[in-house]
């Protein structure tokens, strides 16, 4: 093999690699977590389910949906399913929701990514209409176009989730603008966001923004609710990444 055919071989390569580790790098495919398609088994708004610590995760077009369940009751529920006969306080469950809205969202494009190996079935009731299967479950969920200029996309961690929007060149991160609703409690502790419920708290860890290797400052700011992003001068012309993690507390 001639060098210069060797060396263009070489460049290839390491390019490849390198495109491959960045994609696998984009979500944690070892995580229990994944986003479920909706094919009707669920309401019309919701567009794909995940199972997550302590509750369940639903993605709308323009909110996000929190739900908890306490574990001591899903732990006596399973041991009321293996044993005694239950009294009525011993089948309640208590849960806790809140949501998250992008408030101002256009009409994003959205699909999953990453697909998982697995699926699921639902056969619900005896009307075999309303049953679903072969339902893709996906390692990351996208939006394309949430905001004029700027994607979203949420996928699984090592932590747990982490979610990134995408600004690109001409758009502003300042029409990214989240509504919290239903949270007892939110709070900024260290430029974390940490939202307390009745359940337990849920840790927004505080945004790290990029363009390539160049780290861009960036801090919450939180009134009354609404959640916006402060971020330090960037190159314009650039696509800018703007990317916390989500860890959920006991």
């Amino acid at each position: 093999m001639h060098f210069e055919s060797l060396k263009y071989w070489l460049i290839t390569l390491v390019f490849s690699v390198l495109g491959v580790y960045s994609f696998a790098q984009d979500y944690y495919q070892e995580s229990p977590i994944k986003f479920i398609e909706n094919k009707g088994q669920w309401q019309d708004n919701i567009l794909f389910r995940a199972d997550i610590p302590g509750g369940t995760l639903f993605l709308e077009r323009d909110k996000l949906t929190y739900v908890f369940s306490h574990p001591d009751d899903i732990e006596r529920i399973h041991s009321v399913h293996h044993g005694y006969e239950p009294y009525v306080d011993d089948i309640q469950i208590r849960c806790h929701s809140y949501n998250v809205t992008f408030q101002g969202a256009l009409n994003p494009i959205t699909k999953g990514v990453g697909l998982a190996p697995d699926y699921n079935n639902y056969f619900l009731g005896n009307d075999d209409t309303k049953w679903a299967v072969n339902c893709a479950k996906y390692y990351a969920v996208e939006y394309e176009s949430i905001y004029p200029g700027i994607d979203f996309r949420i996928y699984t961690s090592q932590i747990g989730l982490k979610y990134d929007f995408i600004v690109h060149p001409g758009a502003n991160p300042n029409d990214i603008n989240l509504i919290f609703e239903g949270a007892e409690k939110l709070q900024l502790i260290n430029n974390d966001l940490i939202i307390t419920t009745s359940i337990n708290n849920i840790i927004e860890k505080k945004p790290v923004s990029f363009q390539g290797i160049k780290k861009i400052k960036s801090t919450y700011t939180l009134n009354e609710g609404q959640l916006k992003f402060r971020i330090d001068r960037y190159n314009e012309s650039k696509d800018l990444v703007i990317d916390p993690a989500l860890v959920f507390a006991s």
